[in-house]
């Protein structure tokens, strides 16, 4: 028989059809705050306030307000602002380079597995955890779990890690785990409130050894603003700009 966490998901993915096919426009605020260490010592730390704009048709634009970083790290750039933020309800969800399915995609079930683990009770609505998995090793996809609250079935929370098939040249020992929750607005759209990440990972350079790389990245983002009308000028921008 079908695990039951099937028929959540399509029901989930045929309820976020409905709202995102509404979904023009967003702009949204966001801090983010990164650290990087080396073994136990502090390499750096970046913060960054931003406003970031999206319409259909278009990738997200930041503008970034504010920044600031420790004194070691002059000329950075603009390294971990909040475009760096992915949204996991996304279709296709873009990091480092590569296109990984989303566990809400309409071609979910070709590339997952689904599980329901545990059924929960939260504010008298039931909030089911499924264990996602992945049906390749060889594709871009994630693993770990999801939380979906039961009564109007949308997802609200993940816990997952990309599958061996992500990969950075030089780098090895890739151990990077994101987790990400979503709020209703506007009593209709699902929209990223925040999204951590932690990871760890080696640089190999011939000839060279460095200390294990830890990274952890925290992004909030509020203030959203659903179907406003956008400037052209904003989508005429870099990826991501600096107030002068």
């Amino acid at each position: 028989s079908e695990d039951p966490a099937m028929a959540i998901m399509r029901k989930v993915i045929e309820y976020k059809k409905r709202w995102s096919e509404t979904l023009k426009s967003y702009e949204f605020e966001a801090f983010t705050r990164m650290v990087m260490r080396r073994d136990t010592s502090i390499a750096m730390i970046t913060e960054s306030y931003t406003t970031g704009y999206w319409q259909i048709g278009d990738t997200l634009r930041e503008v970034v307000k504010q920044k600031r970083h420790t004194e070691n790290i002059p000329g950075i750039g603009n390294i971990g602002v909040g475009g760096s933020v992915v949204n996991f309800y996304d279709d296709d969800v873009f990091f480092v380079g590569y296109k990984f399915v989303g566990p809400t995609s309409p071609e979910a079930f070709d590339y997952y597995d689904f599980k329901l683990e545990k059924t929960r009770i939260r504010d008298d609505k039931p909030v089911y955890t499924i264990r996602i998995t992945p049906k390749s090793r060889l594709a871009p996809l994630f693993k770990g779990k999801i939380d979906v609250v039961g009564d109007i079935y949308a997802l609200v929370g993940v816990e997952i890690a990309p599958n061996e098939a992500f990969t950075i040249p030089f780098v090895s020992g890739i151990d990077i785990h994101y987790s990400q929750q979503f709020g209703l607005y506007e009593g209709r759209y699902w929209m990223p409130m925040d999204i951590r990440l932690i990871g760890g990972f080696d640089i190999n350079v011939p000839g060279f050894s460095f200390p294990k790389f830890i990274v952890e990245q925290a992004s909030v983002l509020y203030d959203y603003s659903i179907n406003r009308v956008l400037a052209d000028s904003i989508f005429q921008k870099k990826r991501v700009t600096e107030l002068p």
